[in-house]
């Protein structure tokens, strides 16, 4: 509840890899490697830990209904990128983000981009619809 397991009294801490011990400076830790971290901003249901974890294909969070790949990535500024993903909704938007959180570009959601002449360095690309949301980092070089 609220966090905590029920009927728990004292608190937690939120260590990735690792879990309280008996004292207060002991950490019990994950002995092995994580590959895949996900955080969700709300509880999520019994089917979707389910999806996640029978899910044949790691690379895409089960759980966001709008997914999508990108390529060439890394692009050369001022040519095109291809998206593919399942057919998407026509009310579907694509907008490009400077690292600094600065909107590029607005587009309808189209298999072919063209991206403007911008500086090279990572950039925000984000597809969009009623279904949700899905953001993807684009590399553009010179």
């Amino acid at each position: 509840m609220n966090g905590k397991p029920a009927g728990w009294q004292g608190s937690l801490q939120g260590v990735i890899g690792g879990r309280p011990g008996p004292s207060s400076s002991y950490m019990y830790y994950f002995k092995g490697a994580l590959d895949d971290v996900r955080v969700y901003g709300r509880a999520i249901t019994a089917a979707e830990v389910s999806a996640i974890y029978t899910s044949p294909n790691t690379s895409v969070n089960p759980i966001s209904p709008v997914n999508f790949d990108v390529f060439p990535n890394p692009v050369i500024s001022g040519s095109a990128i291809q998206l593919r993903s399942k057919p998407m909704p026509l009310e579907t938007v694509v907008r490009l983000y400077s690292s600094a959180g600065k909107l590029i570009l607005t587009s309808p959601y189209s298999e072919s981009i063209e991206i403007p002449s911008l500086a090279a360095g990572v950039y925000i690309l984000q597809v969009q619809n009623q279904e949700g949301s899905a953001t993807k980092k684009l590399i553009i070089q010179d």
